[in-house]
């Protein structure tokens, strides 16, 4: 992963700005509702805000709920983000297992692997 979209991605989760969700990439009650994050949409959002993971499914319930159509990012947008499967993998888990935005930032910062930024 470049070290500019770690870094950004760390700070996200940091900012309070992102309230944390599970289950999902990211699910949002009603079309004005707040809007849930888990951490791989955080970083999804800010660095692929195209990508398919980003399209909800929302004629659930009337329309009243809105959610992303996976739980974890696409091979293809996980590629381009240099995010390994096996990282992804484990912080859905932390996610959903109740670890917060703070102590998964904690372990991107320790754990998953960067690379110089292109000049």
């Amino acid at each position: 992963m470049k070290a500019s979209v770690k870094r950004q991605w760390i700070e996200d989760l940091r900012s309070g700005d992102f309230p944390q969700g599970k289950h999902k990439l990211w699910y949002q009650k009603g079309v004005a509702g707040p809007k849930y994050y888990c951490c791989l949409w955080v970083l999804g959002e800010r660095q692929c805000p195209d990508a398919p993971e980003g399209e909800s499914a929302d004629s659930l319930h009337g329309g009243r709920y809105q959610e992303s159509l996976g739980e974890v990012l696409s091979d293809e947008t996980s590629r381009k983000l240099g995010l390994t499967q096996a990282d992804q993998t484990y912080l859905a888990r932390m996610n959903d297992g109740g670890g917060d935005f703070e102590a998964i930032a904690n372990w991107i910062e320790a754990n998953v692997s960067e690379e110089a930024d292109d000049e």
